[in-house]
């Protein structure tokens, strides 16, 4: 057994949430013990309310606030929150901002809290994530839009992710929840995983962009990256929803998203049909670049020969980027049938006049 403990979360088999303590050697043994129980009755809530300024917030977790900051005219506040029972290895040390306007909430997530105050007192609340960016100890930041993030879950609330899932979520017939849909970013489509919406009233206006005194029913719909889609803001096409028979193009961007940030170097998908799709990185061997300079080389061929030549002023290109490149054409063009055995360099003098050169650039040709 460990000297620490590590917090987890599990459901018995009605579906009640269970938090709780142990050794993380039994941490697996626990979750599978208390998914055969029925139920589990607690003579309390366990809840946490959060002070910020004038109103407060309900936690389900043991929280502490470190620092606190409010914005003007109530469109939010900013927080250093350590969550001290934080389960499953999400990370306890973290910056909330949470913003009214249900679209730019996000939170930062650090090493220590250390880092999380150094940060605080460096950029100060109420900063651009640009800023954030070369913090020490930064680890990421999360948008939530208007979602709840998970360590302000309550109650029974399930954890989707990085967010709570909210009970005020709702779905209509064109987005349904935990569905997937093609959405247009940055003029690109992304697959993004739909977690409801809320429907909002917005002014109305004319193509001029005059207000007509008229209200539209807007929604706004949240995905599980915590991105949203406003509906108010056009100019980018509507989400559409991805077919069943298009699910394996999902499956394909997740798995050739880890190629990209290294986690693995090729992947396959399976088709009903029985047939598959393999995708895999190959690594392209990369020549090294030969200093530019004047050479003097002795070249053995396979018909016996033995040659001792000198290049003036040398110059890698993308066709000779080493000299024995630039040896193997001129032996091809004297002696097609000969090949180049070994080359020795005698004696090399580097051209002052290319001291500049970047490494891998190659220099334009002489006209």
């Amino acid at each position: 057994m460990s000297n620490g403990y590590t917090h987890g979360e599990a459901r018995t088999d009605r579906g009640s949430l269970v938090k709780f303590t142990c050794d993380p050697e039994i941490k697996e043994e626990v979750i599978t013990a208390l998914g055969k129980l029925r139920t589990i009755h607690t003579p309390t809530t366990h809840k946490i309310n959060m002070d910020h300024g004038c109103y407060g917030k309900y936690s389900r977790y043991n929280l502490k606030q470190h620092r606190y900051a409010g914005y003007e005219y109530g469109i939010g506040y900013e927080e250093v929150i350590e969550i001290r029972d934080a389960p499953d290895g999400r990370c306890p040390f973290v910056i909330w901002r949470e913003k009214t306007d249900g679209v730019s909430s996000v939170f930062y997530e650090f090493e220590t809290l250390q880092d999380a105050l150094f940060a605080w007192d460096k950029v100060g609340p109420g900063t651009v994530f640009e800023k954030f960016q070369n913090v020490t100890g930064l680890i990421r930041h999360v948008p939530c839009s208007g979602l709840d993030p998970w360590f302000y879950a309550v109650g029974e609330q399930t954890i989707y992710k990085d967010f709570a899932f909210p009970d005020w979520i709702k779905e209509d017939p064109t987005f349904r929840i935990l569905k997937k849909y093609v959405v247009e970013e940055n003029g690109f489509p992304t697959i993004k995983t739909c977690l409801g919406l809320i429907t909002i009233n917005h002014d109305e206006r004319d193509s001029c962009g005059f207000k007509t005194g008229k209200k539209k029913e807007c929604r706004i719909v949240y995905w599980d990256d915590g991105t949203c889609w406003d509906e108010r803001y056009e100019g980018h096409l509507p989400p559409r929803r991805l077919e069943a028979d298009e699910l394996w193009i999902a499956d394909a961007i997740d798995k050739f998203r880890d190629i990209l940030s290294g986690k693995k170097t090729e992947f396959s998908i399976e088709f009903q049909d029985g047939s598959q799709f393999v995708g895999r990185l190959v690594q392209k061997d990369v020549l090294n670049q030969s200093p530019a300079g004047t050479y003097l080389l002795r070249a053995t061929l396979s018909n016996g020969r033995t040659i001792t030549q000198t290049i003036d002023d040398f110059r890698p290109t993308k066709k000779t980027p080493t000299v024995r490149k630039a040896v193997e054409r001129a032996v091809g063009k004297q002696f097609p049938k000969a090949e180049l055995i070994s080359l020795d360099i005698q004696r090399f003098e580097e051209t002052l006049d290319h001291k500049g050169q970047w490494s891998g650039v190659y220099a334009p040709p002489s006209k």
